[in-house]
């Protein structure tokens, strides 16, 4: 369920994969509106899901809501890619980025 989709994905003409879409915008606004009451609803703002105001918030509601920062910190990067997207796809990068990156997250 990806929030990051441009509006021009979501104008496709493919029932399934608008309203994919859609709901992944809805949840989004859904998340965030319990912390934030002025976030904006996506589904009729879907640039504002990638605006520098919301994206960060977009991204930490989802990383929250699919239990992300349990298996993040067991360095479980195919557990963590399984919950974003359901896949493996970006597998080989994420976790080359682990790697590269660990040092800063301490034990």
């Amino acid at each position: 369920m990806p929030f990051g989709i441009s509006p021009v994905q979501l104008a496709q003409p493919a029932a399934s994969a608008r309203s994919s879409y859609r709901e992944a915008y809805a949840a989004a606004t859904s998340l965030l509106r319990s912390d934030y009451p002025e976030a904006p609803d996506f589904t009729v703002e879907p640039d504002a899901a990638i605006a520098a105001d919301w994206c960060v918030r977009v991204a930490a509601a989802e990383w929250s809501a699919r239990g992300c920062n349990a298996r993040a910190g067991k360095g479980a990067v195919l557990a963590v890619t399984r919950a974003i997207n359901g896949g493996t796809i970006g597998l080989a990068e994420r976790r080359e980025w682990l790697r590269r990156t660990r040092f800063l997250w301490p034990d």
